[in-house]
């Protein structure tokens, strides 16, 4: 194990001793510590094996179309903080295998297209990779949520080899355009600000600005129709 590994276990030990109580602290056994670096492992794997992946997509559709729909790439594992939070508000068990089943964003990976077409059209091309099962999808996109969210979530398996043993392991893949991830981070300061009628004002800007982006996302998309197809509208 390397430096890196070693202090993100210390650093998940801290989290837990600041947020658990003494009992749940009892069951975080020698075994259960072990458990858990192993299933970070297979998580690391994961997004590597998630990147690679999507970049291939991206590059195969350069080839095929000319364009390549990935902008960018970035993935992200769930911090000890976050996941000694994740377990003081759930209140699920705390083991590796309860972890995993109850964190479905403990290994992410967030994708960033131009257009909400380009969206799609990488979730559909990553599905099909060998290997890769969907076990949920939720569209915000076609189907928004209330408060303005709007995206592609993938919950998926893919097989990674440790130590000669195939496990599929979970992942969370989030697809967004640039539009829809400038909305994303807006909201998560703003919503960390306020409270009372000031948070409810807040909710209600942020529901009229995810309006204006998703007419922003539809607007472009037609200027790229428009440019690909020769249409003249004026």
């Amino acid at each position: 194990m390397d430096t890196i590994d070693t202090n993100r276990d210390q650093k998940l030990e801290q989290a837990l001793v600041a947020q658990l109580s003494g009992r749940a602290l009892a069951k975080w056994t020698p075994e259960n510590a072990l458990r858990f670096q192993e299933l970070m492992s297979y998580c690391r794997c994961v997004l590597k094996e998630l990147e690679a992946r999507l970049w291939t997509v991206g590059e195969d559709d350069l080839l095929r179309r000319g364009s390549n729909p990935v902008e960018a790439v970035a993935s992200e594992l769930k911090t000890p903080e976050r996941i000694a939070e994740a377990v003081k508000e759930g209140g699920f068990a705390l083991t590796a295998e309860s972890l995993e089943q109850n964190l479905p964003d403990l290994a992410e990976v967030q994708v960033r297209c131009a257009f909400p077409s380009d969206v799609y059209r990488v979730a559909d091309a990553l599905l099909k990779q060998e290997g890769i099962r969907l076990l949920q999808k939720e569209d915000f996109i076609s189907e928004r949520a209330s408060e303005g969210y709007r995206g592609l979530r993938l919950l998926v398996t893919v097989p990674v080899v440790l130590r000669g043993r195939r496990r599929e392991v979970r992942a969370s893949v989030v697809l967004r355009t640039a539009a829809m991830e400038l909305w994303c981070g807006a909201e998560l300061r703003f919503r960390e600000r306020g409270d009372g009628f000031l948070q409810e004002q807040v909710g209600e800007e942020l529901r009229e600005c995810a309006k204006l982006i998703a007419e922003w996302d539809q607007r472009m998309e037609q200027v790229r129709y428009n440019i690909k197809h020769r249409v003249i509208t004026k």
